[in-house]
């Protein structure tokens, strides 16, 4: 049975959807490939409407339609809410359409193929896909992108790192990879290219960030740089670092407004203050626990110096970085929802992993 309250949902909203498609984007085809997607998905019964006529809006502000065969966006279940995942075919189409290449290709290579790849100075790839009907195992996934200057670049991932970036996944064994296992593998090598191609590429950053919901960043990009070592710090310790930060975090508020880093709760930067009450701990992306939303939620109340001394906090002295159980992108939506500009969190930029 498909989700009726979100198709209705859809319709009642579809004249919105129509306003923000891109220009080059046929409305019906897209609204009609949206309707098919969410009937055709048993998953997405168990969804929220609102969460699945959300992730409609983000493929149509990208300009990518649900269409089976184009591979470009799915729509994902992830506990109660559905999110729009691009597809290795999604994030290809925005690639050349915003010019970070003139054409990327990807493969998964089989035991049984014709295969060799060269690096270096004059890098090169020799791939002749087996014709018989078993090709063997998998041994990898490739891609390689065609520049407008008539170079290429490619890139290779082992088996072993495939798997590495699905175990990333916060659904390993969620319908994307057990349906499109192959369409998954494809992407990572994608994904891993844009890191070394030089272009301003707004869409396709957007569409990663989306393809990001699925992935803890930590682990996915010690994943792709070599072998992944688990952070030390376990949750008992961040939660009782936590609430030591907060307690210097109310001392150092102080009378005066002014943050423990000596600015002013409303200096400038584009920053909107912190509320005055505290968000609540359910308002809060999914931590590890409900205590240490608590605490998360308690620690933003407490800064009542403002957004930027918030900021500055969890950059200094949370050690973002070292934690296991709090994402990159939670805290960046945590950020948001309490008001800190996106002129403040362009800060947390080098807490990623490179």
């Amino acid at each position: 049975m498909p989700n009726k309250e979100a198709l209705e949902l859809l319709k009642k909203r579809e004249t919105n959807i129509r306003a923000i498609l891109p220009s080059y984007i046929d409305p019906e085809r897209f609204i009609k490939s949206a309707q098919l997607a969410i009937y055709n998905n048993s998953e997405l019964k168990y969804c929220t409407p609102e969460s699945i006529v959300t992730a409609v809006y983000n493929a149509a502000e990208l300009g990518l339609d649900f269409t089976p065969a184009k591979r470009q966006a799915y729509l994902i279940k992830f506990k109660d809410k559905a999110v729009f995942i691009p597809g290795y075919g999604g994030l290809i189409e925005l690639a050349c359409r915003e010019g970070a290449a003139e054409m990327i290709d990807a493969h998964i290579v089989f035991a049984n193929d014709d295969f060799k790849i060269q690096f270096g100075s004059d890098p090169k790839i020799h791939h002749i896909p087996s014709l018989e009907e078993n090709p063997g195992e998998i041994l990898g996934a490739y891609a390689i992108a065609f520049l407008a200057n008539g170079r290429f670049k490619p890139e290779w991932m082992t088996l072993k790192e495939l798997k590495k970036v699905r175990q990333a996944s916060a659904c390993p064994d969620s319908p994307a990879y057990k349906n499109w296992l192959d369409e998954m593998y494809r992407k990572a090598p994608i994904r891993r290219l844009f890191k070394t191609l030089q272009t301003s590429a707004p869409k396709l950053e957007k569409a990663l960030e989306y393809d990001n919901q699925q992935y803890d960043l930590t682990l996915l990009d010690e994943t792709q740089a070599g072998e992944y070592k688990k952070p030390p710090k376990d949750e008992k310790e961040l939660a009782k670092n936590l609430k030591q930060k907060q307690a210097v975090g109310d001392a150092g508020a102080g009378k005066s407004g002014e943050s423990p880093d000596g600015m002013a709760g409303n200096e400038a930067g584009g920053m909107v203050g912190t509320p005055s009450a505290s968000p609540s701990p359910e308002s809060i992306p999914d931590f590890a626990t409900m205590e240490m939303r608590k605490l998360i939620a308690q620690s933003v109340a407490s800064y009542k110096g403002g957004a930027m001394a918030f900021a500055k906090m969890l950059k200094r002295d949370f050690n973002l970085e070292n934690i296991t159980n709090i994402r990159y992108e939670d805290a960046i939506e945590l950020m948001r929802r309490v008001g800190i500009a996106d002129s403040v969190i362009k800060q947390f930029e080098p807490i990623k992993t490179e």
